[in-house]
């Protein structure tokens, strides 16, 4: 399955809207982020039906300038057919972002994924017929925190 998606052109990196979020939702994907961010408001994030994640309630991450510690929330997201249910996202608010969502690229690992930054467009292939993706955390034999995904 192939979704395409295109890009903002008001930014300089890969920025698309999620209008299925809510309308006027802009999300950059990011090549160096390993989790999922809400870069807006905590209040924001609950209001498009985000819930608490009991399990995992915050953490802290390390590459937005720094350190930056959030609370961790999960949302349903639909990328044009890709789903993630219950997709784990840290609330961090970043008042210097002008988008609301930092999706990493390893949301997409499995995919191919052609940024085209002539035509503004992003085209991620599912190389398959799935169109159900599971993202989710868990510990290693260490305790750390790792990133899991399902197809």
């Amino acid at each position: 399955m192939k979704v395409t998606f295109d890009c903002d052109d008001s930014f300089i990196r890969p920025v698309i809207s999620i209008d299925k979020v809510f309308d006027g939702c802009k999300a950059m994907i990011d090549t160096g982020a390993l989790f999922p961010v809400w870069t807006a408001s905590e209040e924001s994030l609950k209001a498009v039906g985000a819930k608490p994640d009991s399990n995992l309630p915050s953490h802290t991450i390390s590459g937005i300038g720094g350190n930056a510690k959030g609370n961790i929330y999960r949302l349903s997201l639909d990328l044009n057919g890709i789903h993630y249910i219950d997709l784990p996202i840290i609330a961090i608010k970043l008042n210097m972002c002008r988008f609301h969502m930092l999706l990493p690229s390893t949301m997409f690992k499995g995919m191919d994924v052609n940024i085209d930054y002539g035509n503004s467009t992003i085209e991620i292939d599912t190389r398959s017929n799935q169109v159900a993706y599971n993202l989710h955390y868990g510990k290693d034999s260490n305790d750390n925190l790792i990133l899991i995904q399902n197809g």
